[in-house]
């Protein structure tokens, strides 16, 4: 699906999907919403 889609589905704008694509993807460059939460999660306990 493309950035333009995802965006017009969750209405929000196309780079705000590329950037959250970009800071939550693992290191093989795939991005999965499980992990992205994780990432999300330790980012904050980590800005405590």
């Amino acid at each position: 699906m493309s950035l333009s889609a995802i965006a017009k589905l969750i209405d929000v704008s196309k780079s705000t999907v590329s950037r959250e694509i970009k800071r939550n993807s693992n290191m093989h460059r795939h991005y999965v919403a499980f992990d992205a939460q994780q990432f999300s999660e330790i980012k904050k306990v980590g800005s405590l």
